[in-house]
This record gives structure tokens, sequence and C-alpha cells, in this order.
């Protein structure tokens, strides 16, 4: 990499989706090569920061091309391109974008009758905003589980509001208590 990075600083990036479910044994290995490599004294090694790299790069006043062209479309196997972020799977990020309002006003009415049926659609949504779904670069039967999870938190709070609304609508009273009173 030095050839390629043009100073002594190499930046070694770690991890990927999923890779740190078992941090602790990650940190340990990874301390335990920072602390061989350093023994041999000839190469530094240390945790850093994107920051903390772009600083060093710039003190060692190196002159750097201006690079014209972009970098996409990137691809990181054949015929895996990663472009069409605001345009592929239109039909998914509507579906986000509907139940996102959907949701913050069931949550409204959740509140009105002190219930809780939100939190599967709550936790499908988060999910749904991970950097390979809504932007449309995950795979087809990935985004088909996105897609489920939504519509089985859509599903719930479907439920969830009909009682809602119909405890709310009816003259008997037979509501839940709300979470807050409103009193003058």
């Amino acid at each position: 990499q030095a050839n390629v990075t043009r100073t002594n600083h190499i930046m070694w990036t770690m991890g990927d989706d999923f890779n740190y479910q078992y941090a602790e044994s990650w940190f340990r290995n990874m301390d335990r090569l920072i602390h061989y490599v350093n023994k041999d004294g000839r190469v530094h090694a240390l945790y850093s920061t994107p920051s903390i790299y772009t600083d060093a790069k710039h003190a060692s006043n190196e002159s750097w091309p201006l690079k014209q062209d972009d970098y996409f479309p990137y691809a990181d196997s054949t015929n895996a391109y990663w472009t069409g972020y605001f345009t592929s799977r239109p039909t998914f990020k509507g579906y986000v974008r509907m139940l996102s309002g959907y949701y913050l006003a069931a949550r409204q009415i959740e509140f009105l009758v002190g219930g809780s049926f939100t939190s599967s659609l709550e936790d499908a949504l988060g999910i749904a905003q991970h950097h390979d779904a809504v932007s449309g670069t995950a795979k087809q039967h990935t985004t088909d589980d996105y897609s489920k999870r939504l519509a089985l938190g859509a599903s719930q709070v479907e439920k969830g509001v009909n009682t809602a609304l119909s405890c709310l609508t009816s003259s008997k009273g037979t509501c839940m208590s709300p979470a807050v009173k409103f009193t003058q």
C-alpha cells in the first residue's frame, strides 16, 4: 500500500457489517497483533481515527494529484454494482416513507389510549434505515426480508390503531387509561 498512499502512513480499515458480534475477542486479538508488530520495531501500528490519519498525511507536506473522475460505479464483485442509491427500489423507498408517517401517527394514538402496539414497526423501520436497505443496495432476498418485517409491523400497528380508534369513539369509556392525564 505504501506505493499508493505516498507516505509512511497507511490506513488499514477494520470490520464490515456484522463483524463485531464478538468485539471483545476481536479487539483482544487486534491488541496482540499491534503488540507483536510494534515489538519488531520497523513498523508502528496503532488504533487511530480518520482525522488523525488525515492530519498525519497533511503534515507530510506531500503534494497530491487532483482526482478528476468519480469513484462510481463501485463494484465489490462481478455484476454487483453499488449504483442507483436514489433511483433503485422506488417501491421499497415509498413503502418505508409511507410507513414512517403511519408509525408517527400511530404513536400519537398509542399515547392517547395508553397502549403499546408500535414497537414491531419501530424495529422494522429502524432496520430499514440500514445503509444497504433503503439505499437499495441490498440483495433481493434481503430486501424481501426487510419488506416482510415492515408488513408484519404495519399489520400489528393497524390492529392497534383500529382497537384504539374504536375505543376512543365509543361512548362506553372502555379505553385504557391514557399514559398521561392533562389537567388545568
